[in-house]
């Protein structure tokens, strides 16, 4: 720093600078109280704040509270639970009065019911990290009664402990009434309780944010646009794809299919035999097509009635089982005719115990290098 205020003070053209430079951090510096000084030498030595981080911290805080802390007790016991440096000094920036909670009253009675509740050590972080409001919250008055009401809503802890993972915020969301409401209306649509945990824990943020309007807008298009009615099996399915997309995504998918001579009949026709589909990114959908429809020459009207094509991964499934598949065929060693389609539905072990084992001997090259491939994916060894 004293470097940085010599420089301006030989510049005369920056002197107006220096005098307002000097004289903002002469008054944060002024403004800090005697017992701040213990809290902004700990940030500055255990965190890596320089002296002016520490202080604007230390200016967020009221000098009361900081009366017989131990903020070193704080952090080492967020270190022990695994939060790095980096993220405990973006928690203390942002909120430096985090850090004054108390351990062992508040902290750690806290941190047991999430742990007896299944979370690990790494998902702590992440509700530190994503929800420490919660910390803030009444154990028996509203953490536990929380969990609880998850716990009911989810079917056991294992979704509750799912949930969290992906949405943290759900642990401090005031969102009942809203999310009972979403809950009503995908019963009203025939969903089963088993369903409907499945879907929150899946993207907890579609029931818990989305409001009812949002929700009711996509049940009803898949039936009514989309035309999958709702006690099709296919419906839950289509439901959980099209929150996830949303309305230009979805757009994207379908320019991809019509540029290349999909009709609207044959989109549709594949997304409601399987809506899974529709889940490829941008770049697999141009690929996938340009494989099938360019180098094996399937029509759109083909590839609509067998979706699971685009269910599996083109390399390292489709590619491989289709060289493994013209080898076989090329050498005469399958007798009656196979689509491709019927091998690539097959499960690894399967397709190796029919196609594989049997001509092993035939073709000891292939045999070698797709069970190779299957060893580094890390399958059991055939």
């Amino acid at each position: 720093m004293l470097a940085r205020i010599s420089k301006l003070r030989n510049n005369g053209g920056e002197r107006n600078l220096f005098c307002k430079y000097f004289l903002n951090y002469s008054t944060n510096l002024a403004a800090v109280q005697p017992q701040n000084h213990l809290f902004i030498g700990c940030l500055e030595r255990s965190l890596g704040f320089s002296r002016e981080e520490a202080i604007s911290a230390a200016g967020k805080v009221q000098c009361s509270k900081l009366y017989k802390k131990d903020i070193d007790l704080f952090i080492s016991y967020f270190e022990n639970l695994g939060l790095d440096k980096t993220q405990m000094k973006t928690i203390a920036s942002s909120d430096p009065k985090f850090l004054l909670t108390n351990v062992e009253k508040t902290l750690k009675p806290k941190i047991r019911v999430l742990e007896e509740l299944g979370l690990s050590r790494s998902d702590l972080v992440k509700v530190i990290i994503g929800c420490r409001s919660v910390f803030g919250r009444g154990l028996d008055s509203f953490i536990r009664p929380r969990i609880e009401y998850l716990r009911q809503l989810l079917g056991s802890d294992k979704g509750v402990v799912l949930a969290i993972k992906r949405f943290p915020r759900l642990l401090d969301f005031y969102a009942e009434t809203r999310i009972q409401a979403n809950v009503v209306l995908l019963k009203k649509f025939g969903w089963r309780d088993e369903q409907i945990a499945k879907f929150i824990s899946r993207n907890p943020r579609r029931v818990f944010i989305q409001k009812p309007d949002w929700v009711e807008d996509v049940l009803q298009r898949i039936e009514n646009d989309y035309g999958i009615p709702r006690e099709s099996p296919m419906f839950y399915y289509a439901v959980d794809v099209i929150s996830l997309l949303g309305k230009e995504n979805i757009e994207r998918k379908l320019e991809i299919l019509r540029s290349f001579g999909w009709s609207d009949a044959d989109i549709w026709r594949m997304f409601r035999s399987l809506p899974v589909t529709f889940n490829m990114s941008v770049d697999r959908a141009r690929k996938s097509l340009d494989f099938f429809m360019n180098e094996l020459g399937y029509d759109s009207g083909y590839l609509a009635s067998h979706p699971k094509l685009f269910s599996v991964s083109l390399d390292r499934r489709v590619k491989r089982r289709n060289e493994v598949l013209k080898i076989l065929n090329e050498r005469k060693l399958i007798k009656r005719k196979t689509s491709l389609h019927s091998i690539v539905c097959l499960p690894e072990l399967k397709f190796v115990k029919r196609y594989l084992l049997p001509h092993k001997d035939e073709i000891p090259d292939v045999y070698g290098s797709y069970i190779e491939m299957l060893e580094d994916r890390k399958f059991e060894k055939l």
